[in-house]
């Protein structure tokens, strides 16, 4: 199976390290911002609708106003001084977060000063990036993010005469550089954040937003995989995630891990990439699944891996003594609606790539925090269906199943489209405030965004992103590994 060897990964992570330097020593300088014409609202893209037109413009020409100034001065990475590892700005993805849910133009305006003050600053390392030399650079560091944003946002604004204009370029951009870009591009620290933000781009049109998200993808690439191998074609060869799971679960090899819990999750991370014995494991139990070569089983495939991922995150916690997610495992989860973005600018055999990819990842992240057990059972406890009792269930809230009268929902499982609909609302923030948990607001909108894509499925969709906004913190240490560790939000910001 051909492999990587640890080696070269890790001369990969000893480049960013050094490479690190070079950005800290490099003089602060700013990226270009070339004229664009004026992009609309992507009013499509809100969950809470604007008040009217007029207020949804306003509101967006703001969030333009700060994209810009993002762009010209700010690095896509931050330096957590918490975990002492360099993450990903959440300024795009937070930004878009609040439009969708029609925070005001103050509330936007606050939550880019507040995440500003953390943000690096972009640094020239005298590079010049081009159509020759582009991979020549792949996977050397934060400090080559500027070379490769002003190479990219170059492709894209080729012919910048109209929007219409610039989606069609982007197009034959992404058609000509993604493939290469998503062979290293779900691992790192970074793991599925270039994906996220180039999402963030062609889902708004905006060429900064893309260039960004494409210039994230090369400077981090970290290829573990170069080539995957065959699929199997006999049916006795092939195994479905959950099944892929459960021998993850069963693999000894995986216990090793336990000495190294004291590491924060992007540590242990590096130690599964870097480390033949754990990593070759998870390559080869992931590659039991097969998919398809036609529309509607890729489709099925993005379906069983946004599932199995939607289970592992809100399924999987703690429940005393007060209920935990695991922090890992959820990022992931926000991630799904993100890669389906990006599956219309693959061929199929790509497409196909990309989803095995992203199980690998997210196979080596349910391996980094424990390999939990998934207790799906745990779905019926977000409401009251009205079956259950034909009293009102509001005289007997003692009985009620444990998490229904979480705070966030409503107590009764909604059965007219319109209760869904405010359900949603109340599930995704409405009324969003500027110190609210992003990260629970987006895996409950990546909930909204798979019922919306593949039906209510009983309603496990709304019921998952309940579990989450149910919650009271984050488990960073990982869920699997039994004990339970509180993590303030603040800590991560």
């Amino acid at each position: 199976m051909p492999v990587m060897t640890a080696g070269p990964v890790a001369a990969m992570h000893n480049v960013h390290k050094d490479d690190k330097t070079a950005a800290a020593t490099a003089a602060t300088t700013t990226l270009s911002t070339p004229a664009l014409p004026a992009i609309p609202p992507p009013s499509s893209l809100r969950i809470m609708p604007a008040f009217s037109e007029e207020m949804d413009a306003l509101r967006w020409n703001t969030v333009l106003q700060l994209f810009q100034r993002s762009h010209q001065n700010q690095h896509i990475e931050t330096f957590n001084t918490h975990t002492k590892h360099h993450q990903p700005t959440k300024m795009v993805n937070g930004l878009m977060v609040y439009y969708k849910m029609d925070a005001n133009e103050f509330i936007l305006q606050e939550r880019f000063d507040l995440q500003g003050r953390l943000v690096d600053p972009i640094r020239d390392v005298g590079v010049c990036i081009d159509e020759k030399n582009w991979k020549d650079y792949l996977g050397m560091g934060a400090a080559y993010y500027k070379p490769y944003a002003e190479f990219f946002l170059r492709l894209l604004l080729k012919d910048a005469s109209s929007n219409d204009a610039i989606k069609k370029t982007a197009t034959d951009v992404l058609k000509a550089y993604l493939p290469t870009l998503l062979v290293g591009g779900f691992t790192g620290t970074s793991i599925y954040h270039p994906m996220i933000h180039l999402s963030n781009g062609i889902l708004t049109g905006h060429a900064y937003i893309m260039a960004q998200g494409l210039a994230y993808f090369a400077y981090s690439s970290t290829p573990v995989v170069k080539e995957l191998a065959p699929m199997p074609t006999d049916e006795q060869d092939q195994a479905s995630i959950i099944e892929i799971m459960q021998d993850a679960r069963e693999e000894e090899t995986f216990e090793q891990l336990s000495s190294h819990l004291k590491a924060d999750f992007q540590s242990r991370m590096k130690r599964i990439y870097n480390s033949p014995p754990f990593l070759n494991p998870i390559i080869e139990i992931a590659s039991q699944w097969h998919i398809g070569s036609n529309e509607k089983a890729i489709d099925d495939a993005a379906k069983e891996l946004t599932s199995a991922v939607a289970v592992a995150a809100t399924t999987t916690g703690h429940v005393f003594p007060h209920r935990q997610l695991d922090f890992l495992l959820n990022h992931v989860l926000i991630a799904t609606p993100h890669l389906w973005t990006l599956m219309p600018y693959l061929e199929m055999k790509d497409q196909q790539a990309l989803l095995r990819r992203f199980l690998i990842t997210f196979l080596a992240c349910y391996v980094c925090q424990g390999r939990p057990m998934s207790h799906p059972e745990q779905l019926a406890e977000a409401y009251i269906t009205p079956s259950e009792n034909d009293e009102d269930p509001f005289d007997n809230l003692s009985t009620s199943p444990p998490l229904s009268t979480s705070p966030t929902g409503s107590l009764v499982a909604p059965c007219t489209p319109s209760a869904r609909h405010r359900e949603w609302q109340r599930l995704c923030g409405a009324p969003i405030h500027l110190g609210d948990d992003l990260h629970a607001i987006e895996a409950a909108m990546a909930c909204k965004a798979a019922e919306d894509r593949w039906g209510d499925h009983g309603g496990a969709w709304m019921r998952c992103a309940k579990v989450v906004r149910a919650s009271e913190s984050w488990d960073v240490q990982g869920v699997g590994w039994g004990v339970a560790t509180s993590f303030a939000l603040e800590e991560e910001e």
